[in-house]
């Protein structure tokens, strides 16, 4: 006969087991799904927009102010950038923070998604053709 504890340790690795299964089998199946090895879903295009806006945060408070978005752009017009950055201020506090942005990308993403897959192909993102080559 097995032991109370013994039984919960079988238990639990079996559990551990299936689960580590279960996961191997939906990756295996959302794999199949993607339409090529070039498209890009909202996550992936959420998290390279975030990395690169996030990159203007010098101060590391998580938040992007009206200076750091105009340092990390130098050479852009600086009313274009202002408005731009009026823009994705939502709340004007003076501040960018990770919800506002969020919010622009989501934006972004699915008016580049012409096709409205859920996934933006190489045709789809800007410069993407030249990319994917």
């Amino acid at each position: 006969m097995m032991k109370p504890l013994s039984r919960m340790r079988s238990l639990g690795l079996c559990a551990g087991s299936a689960a580590a299964l279960l996961l191997i089998a939906t990756q295996g199946s959302f794999a199949a799904n993607a339409q090529t090895p070039k498209d890009m879903t909202l996550a992936q295009f959420e998290a390279r927009q975030q990395a690169i806006f996030f990159k203007a945060d010098k101060d590391g408070n998580h938040l992007v102010s009206r200076a750091e978005f105009m340092a990390a752009r130098p050479t852009g017009d600086a009313t274009t950038l202002g408005k731009r950055f009026d823009h994705i201020d939502a709340n004007h506090d003076g501040s960018i923070d990770a919800a506002e942005l969020k919010k622009i990308v989501d934006l972004r993403f699915k008016r580049l998604d012409k096709d409205g897959n859920g996934t933006l192909s190489a045709d789809e993102r800007p410069g993407g053709k030249k990319q994917a080559q």
